[in-house]
């Protein structure tokens, strides 16, 4: 009898056994169907940007009237890690800001730059350097829309002193910004030709001419694309800019929305000439008496590039007044 039932319960577990594996197997073919349903959705989902609809990169960039050489390894890389880093979440709104900088600034630096026969790229390097932010202060005291340190801006007419910093002026510097990349160019087209002479000009407005003369000497190349010895910050320099170019000349192939525009106040330009020193109170009474409707903190926030918190000095001055009926 004991026998007997040993061998009914082994009989048991024998079918219980293989009812378990007949389950397992079930699911397993199951869990395989469901995740075969899952690819094939995922794979009919039509990406919003398709390089068939809206390149990624286009297969020909131009900057500063020259092409990008993409088939050199590592540039296209370079470009897309930088889309990459603006077009992520927690970046985005750095791309929102400069597409309603653009709207406010394009018409004034375009402007200047067809004067002073800049590439109108240029805007683009001042977006990268301060998103065109005339306060803008960097750790190495760089400072203003173009980001100059003091030598480089004096070198280049603006003035820099107790009680005016130009820098911080956007017309005077942004023409300033032109005169120190046409000196940049020159001095590298009297051995290159056009195209890479602004590649080089670009790169030393980050670095310095004379550091790029030692890459292109360690090195024995004759293109900044191929330069080996630049600092890392200088060879990333020139993809960041080409980047924010490709965003912002067509945000909605990154998934930006359409249409945002700038609703800020707009700003009228004047140069006035001060004989005695003039309190900031005094001027802005003369502005309001010939219609402007501004406060006092409008006023001086406009003119960040006049030092003194008092007043104005004695002189001539370039002046930013605020508009809000333009």
């Amino acid at each position: 009898m004991i026998l007997k039932i040993g061998k009914i319960a082994k009989y048991l577990f024998v079918l219980v056994l293989c009812f378990t594996l007949f389950l397992t197997v079930d699911t397993r073919v199951e869990n395989s169907k469901r995740h075969s349903d899952i690819y094939a959705q995922i794979a009919n989902i039509k990406s919003p940007f398709t390089v068939s609809d809206f390149p990624y990169i286009p297969d020909t960039v131009h900057f500063f009237g020259g092409r990008v050489p993409l088939e050199v390894y590592g540039v296209w890389e370079d470009i897309d890690e930088w889309i990459k880093f603006f077009t992520s979440a927690k970046n985005r709104w750095r791309i929102i800001s400069y597409i309603g900088t653009l709207k406010e600034y394009s018409p004034i630096v375009d402007s200047i730059f067809k004067e002073e026969e800049v590439p109108i790229d240029m805007k683009y390097v001042g977006i990268g350097e301060s998103g065109l932010n005339s306060n803008a202060t960097s750790s190495k005291s760089a400072t203003g829309a173009w980001q100059f340190i003091r030598s480089t801006a004096i070198r280049n007419g603006l003035k820099v002193n107790s009680s005016i910093d130009e820098r911080r002026q956007f017309e005077l510097a942004t023409r300033a910004s032109c005169r120190e990349m046409k000196n940049l160019y020159s001095e590298f087209r009297k051995t290159y030709n056009e195209e890479e002479s602004w590649w080089f000009a670009l790169a030393s407005y980050n670095a310095g001419s004379g550091r790029i003369w030692r890459a292109i000497k360690i090195d024995g190349e004759k293109s900044y694309f191929r330069l080996s010895s630049l600092p890392r910050e200088t060879e990333r320099y020139i993809p960041c800019i080409i980047a924010l170019k490709l965003i912002l000349e067509n945000p909605e192939h990154y998934g930006f929305v359409e249409g945002i525009t700038y609703s800020g106040p707009k700003v009228i330009v004047i140069e006035k000439y001060f004989s005695k020193f003039t309190p900031w109170k005094t001027f802005l009474s003369e502005l309001r008496n010939s219609g402007y409707d501004i406060s006092l903190k409008e006023l001086t926030r406009a003119n960040t590039h006049i030092k003194n918190k008092n007043g104005i000095p004695k002189g001539t001055f370039l002046l930013r007044i605020p508009d809000r009926h333009r």
